[in-house]
């Protein structure tokens, strides 16, 4: 069109100012960006893409598609750091487009938290967790250096400051397939909750008990969830079971020192019939299997007499709680660390760290995986199931299948034997594979348990 003068048509400018348009173009495409870096700097840049360790954003084609669990891991570390981040302030109503958006995805999630005023009363209030670290410690990792100083009211958290902290893998550290993160500093893990029926019964039946028993038992050995996460809409990835809904935040056991290796151990009674243990041929089930149903106990654990009434009478008081809600299959994670002329936090406490008799060992203890209801239907189908096998085979009942307050007795035997002084696991003659569930001579059989002097509840 030869009668539009418009100067953003370049045909109506002259050719030479049109090349050296062109020119400065090129200059500029060549002088900035990564064509430009020395090597150096393009390696910090392309770590700074990466803000979470087990997320190789370089990946593509076919190493895109192998890499979907750590791309899983990576969604769920991004839902969690921005839901914990989040004021109330701050939240806005969806658009159609993001609802829509957000129905579509197959891993990304928007979690939302879950009773959040009772949370921060226990965290604050009972725990003495500060606000401001708390809220650090999920920080998404950034490469921004420069901060900005704001001071807080009086009551009120610190902001958060910008930092190298985040979520990291964990690993699969559960037999139910759970994923876990924890915080790169160490303090907090994140467990998903994957089956619905111990989802529900935690935010339905549990919660309001176990808020009300952790701030009245300030001393519990139960573990502390510092917030529970869910997404509030369901996604196709939720539907399809490739991303749970919900999550809990946990402290982690093992916080402290980074140069403190810990040697932990999650015990439950092994005088339970296992499947995996005592029906199926061991040649046919992985040696990981079987290691993942509980732990050999360690031997010689000796402390004060002091020490070992606080963790009998903690376990009982918390076990009690847990066999009144129908809990069971729960277990005791008993962590221990070479003291090596270590301190221990005063006073000391099993949470904290219970120095041993001779000092060369520091212990820590917890209770967690309290999610199995004895009552839900999906417990009262095995139930039903391995009652009908006993008729056949005379087994006894599994940990998940067994009642509350018989779960809680053998529960309370094992922690007794676990602080005696004899070694009752195994023959001295006959060592046993760390982590492996071991036949003592002085195992107690599935039917006849041992009876238990009285306890304090």
């Amino acid at each position: 069109m030869t009668g539009n003068q418009n100067p953003g048509n370049f045909a109506n400018r002259p050719k030479e100012e049109v090349q050296e348009i062109a020119s400065k173009g090129g200059q500029a495409s060549h002088n900035s960006g990564f064509a430009s870096m020395d090597p150096d700097k393009q390696a910090h840049d392309k770590t700074s893409l990466t803000p979470y360790p087990f997320l190789d954003q370089d990946k593509s084609g076919l190493g895109a598609m192998m890499d979907v669990p750590g791309k899983r891991q990576a969604a769920i570390a991004r839902a969690v750091s921005r839901a914990l981040a989040a004021s109330e302030e701050s939240k806005q109503r969806e658009t159609l487009v993001e609802t829509v958006h957000h129905f579509l995805s197959i891993l990304e999630l928007r979690l939302a938290r879950f009773r959040p005023a009772d949370f921060l009363a226990l965290r604050h209030n009972h725990w003495h967790i500060d606000e401001g670290e708390y809220r650090r410690s999920f920080q998404t990792p950034t490469t921004t250096t420069t901060t900005t100083t704001t001071t807080a009211k009086p009551g009120e958290a610190s902001p958060p400051r910008q930092g190298s902290l985040g979520l990291v893998a964990a690993g699969n550290l559960g037999y139910s397939g759970s994923t876990f993160l924890r915080t790169a500093d160490g303090n907090y893990m994140v467990k998903s909750v994957d089956r619905r029926f111990e989802s529900q019964f935690l935010l339905r039946e549990l919660f309001a008990p176990y808020v009300a028993h952790a701030a009245s038992h300030e001393g519990s050995l139960l573990i502390r969830i510092t917030d529970i996460l869910y997404a509030p809409r369901a996604s196709l990835g939720s539907l399809l079971g490739v991303q749970p809904r919900h999550y809990m935040v946990m402290e982690n056991l093992l916080r402290g020192r980074p140069d403190v290796q810990w040697q932990t151990f999650d015990l439950k009674p092994t005088d339970y019939f296992f499947p995996e243990r005592d029906l199926v041929h061991q040649r046919l089930v992985p040696s990981d299997v079987v290691d993942r149903l509980a732990d050999e106990p360690p031997r010689g654990v000796d402390v004060s007499s002091r020490a070992a009434l606080e963790l009998t009478d903690l376990v009982a008081e918390d076990t009690a709680f847990l066999a009144h809600h129908n809990a069971v299959d729960y277990s005791l994670l008993f962590a221990r660390s070479r003291a090596r002329g270590r301190a221990v936090r005063e006073p000391p406490s099993w949470r904290t760290g219970v120095l041993s008799s001779d000092g060369n060992w520091v212990y820590r203890a917890v209770l967690l995986d309290f999610l199995w209801a004895r009552h839900k239907l999906r417990a009262k189908t095995m139930a039903g199931l391995v009652g009908v096998f006993n008729l056949l085979f005379d087994k006894g009942p599994m940990t998940i299948t067994t009642e509350p307050f018989e779960y809680r007795r053998r529960f309370m035997s094992m922690v007794t034997d676990l602080l005696s002084k004899d070694d009752y696991v195994a023959d001295a003659n006959s060592p046993v594979k760390t982590g492996a569930v071991a036949k003592g001579p002085k195992r107690s059989s599935a039917h006849n348990p041992p009876t238990l002097p009285p306890v304090k509840v």
